[in-house]
Formats: C-alpha cells, sequence, structure tokens
C-alpha cells in the first residue's frame, strides 16, 4: 500500500511539474507601476552615477529572424545573460548619470518569485533613451556598490 501511495504522489508530482511548465511556456512577464508606494517614491526623479563600469545588455521581446531591439537589462558584473533573446552586451562606463523614473513589480512570475524594476533615463547617454533600460531589485540593493546619489 505505502508503495502505491509513493508512486501515485511521485505521478502528481510529474504531472504538476509538466502542467506548469506548459502554462508558463510562451509566457511574458506583465508588470505593474508601484513606483507610489511609500517604499519606492523616494528614488524616483533622482539622480545616480554608477561607481564602476557596469553590464548593459540589448534585447528583444520576439523571437523572430528580424530580431528588434525592445531594450537594454543593467547587470553589474560579473554577469552573463546568454539567449537568443541578448542582442548586444557593452560597458556602461563608471561615471554614467540616470535617474529612476517608474519602478514596476511582475504581477504574474508565479511560481517564481515576483521582481521588482527600475525604469531609469541617461543623461548625456541618447542611444538607450529611445528604449527601455531597466535593472532588477538585486542591482538596487548593492547601491553604495555600483552607484551613489549624483
Amino acid at each position: 500500500m505505502l508503495i502505491v501511495m509513493c508512486e501515485t504522489t511521485l505521478m502528481n508530482k510529474t504531472i504538476f511539474l509538466i502542467l506548469v511548465s506548459i502554462s508558463l511556456f510562451g509566457c511574458s512577464a506583465e508588470f505593474e507601476d508601484i513606483s507610489d508606494s511609500s517604499k519606492y517614491v523616494q528614488y524616483l526623479g533622482v539622480e545616480y552615477e554608477t561607481t564602476k563600469d557596469l553590464l548593459i545588455y540589448g534585447y528583444t521581446l520576439k523571437l523572430e529572424k528580424n530580431k528588434k531591439l525592445d531594450g537594454f537589462a543593467i547587470y553589474a558584473p560579473p554577469s552573463v545573460a546568454s539567449g537568443p533573446e541578448f542582442l548586444s552586451k557593452e560597458i556602461l562606463p563608471k561615471g554614467s548619470v540616470f535617474s529612476i523614473i517608474k519602478i514596476q513589480k511582475c504581477s504574474n512570475c508565479f511560481p517564481f518569485s515576483a521582481y521588482i524594476q527600475f525604469l531609469i533615463k541617461f543623461k548625456g547617454l541618447e542611444k538607450y533613451n529611445n528604449y527601455k533600460v531597466s535593472f532588477k531589485e538585486g542591482v538596487f540593493n548593492i547601491k553604495n556598490e555600483v552607484f551613489k546619489k549624483h
């Protein structure tokens, strides 16, 4: 009886994982604006300056033949972003100045933990400002190491 229950439990877990995988396939993250929350409102409009070189990756949201650049994501080194959705990798030089224009929370990232992203606008780096430029909360949490108030 115990063996049958263990096999059934294993089968149920397998079916659950397959269903979750299928439901996530092709799913894109959706975000809600949380800029006005008391935790984040103090960071809006403040100018920051990078205190060391960072990595900035160009990405696409649709994997098609003629890949269109949709935005840029900033990461603190060491970081490796790879895959067909990443179109470019550049160094964002120390001393780059930006301000935070919006803060968003992923609203459909279940079963993975929801994450926060900061949308920014650069001062003097116009080539990025025609696109969505963001970094995740993890980069923001190490702000004393990678950027400071300007």
